[in-house]
């Protein structure tokens, strides 16, 4: 499990005790950081490189709000992954959509 916490308040000046409620939406690419984390270490995995993403934040999402990030491998050519991917809420909200297409890397065994 990644957490989404360590990302945000590292370099989110929103989140502070000053704004109780902690209101204020996060910014787009907190969610883009959790794909990339899961790209770059459960699926493809490390290595792999990114060579062309499309990205749709249909909804804002919001500091403790609880996301589920989710890759799914749509198809699979020699070399070239195309990828799947969402973030979704608890309450079914979508905040994040898109897809992607990664190079594996070599592997020389």
């Amino acid at each position: 499990m990644l957490s989404v916490h360590r990302i945000v308040t590292s370099d989110h000046s929103s989140y502070s005790p000053a704004n109780p409620m902690n209101t204020a939406p996060l910014w787009p690419n907190t969610n883009e950081r959790l794909i990339s984390a899961v790209m770059g270490t459960k699926l493809p995995g490390f290595g792999c490189v990114v060579v062309k993403q499309t990205l749709e934040f249909p909804n804002p999402l919001y500091i403790d709000e609880e996301v589920t990030a989710s890759v799914t491998l749509k198809s699979l050519r020699k070399a070239l992954v195309v990828c799947d991917y969402s973030c979704i809420t608890n309450d079914g909200k979508v905040v994040l959509r898109g897809e992607a297409k990664l190079v594996l890397p070599h592997n020389e065994s």
